[in-house]
């Protein structure tokens, strides 16, 4: 896995819209890396996560 690659995710139980896999008009380039996606999470909890292409690819966000 590419440290520096781009990545989609979507949450198990709302889908959050993490941004384009590749940006508008970069469809036949690699986007790079410098891209970020900012989430604010307004409840404690534990929230899971995975990768819309890869879905064996997941995580927990724990708000404390």
């Amino acid at each position: 896995m590419d440290p520096n690659a781009n990545y989609t995710m979507t949450g198990e139980e709302k889908y959050i819209n993490s941004g384009w896999f590749l940006p508008v008009g970069l469809e036949g380039e690699y986007p790079g890396s410098g891209n970020t996606f900012t989430m604010t999470f307004e409840r404690l909890g534990t929230y899971g996560y995975l990768c819309i292409l890869h879905p064996w690819m997941t995580g927990t966000v724990i708000v404390e």
